[in-house]
């Protein structure tokens, strides 16, 4: 198993499952990203991986991922980066349905949050710990 497929795979799986979200993309206006491009529009959801060690058992090869959601807002005075956090969570806290196409999604939970408030911007960032398994 590839530290880099794990992850790539499993980043693909959490923004197909939050961008078929209509509460989130329709309801709240939020865009998804892997890769956020430079003209992006607020408000945004990036979703990084960059932290993957072994976590192999009972033979089985796998991997612990830490993956963060970074959600930004042009709306200081409102609740939207925070509304955005919340179906983000929702959707991800114990998920049992993420697909990484190579692996079975074992567990995903919250592990951190912290919320930022600049004068042009909210942002809110999310860490989850998954744990996946090679097929």
């Amino acid at each position: 198993m590839s530290i880099g497929t794990a992850e790539l795979e499993v980043r693909k799986g959490v923004w197909a499952k939050l961008n078929a979200d209509a509460t989130l993309v329709t309801t709240l206006a939020c865009k998804i990203y892997q890769r956020v491009p430079e003209d992006a529009a607020l408000p945004y959801l990036s979703i990084w991986t960059g932290i993957a060690d072994p976590m192999d058992t009972f033979g089985r090869i796998g991997r612990k991922l830490t993956m963060r959601l970074h959600i930004f807002s042009e709306k200081v005075d409102d609740d939207q980066a925070y509304l955005i956090a919340d179906r983000a969570d929702e959707l991800l806290d114990y998920a049992t349905d993420i697909t990484a196409t190579g692996y079975t999604v074992i567990s995903i939970s919250l592990d951190d949050a912290q919320s930022f408030q600049q004068k042009e911007y909210v942002r809110v960032q999310m860490d989850y710990m998954v744990r996946v398994e090679e097929l």
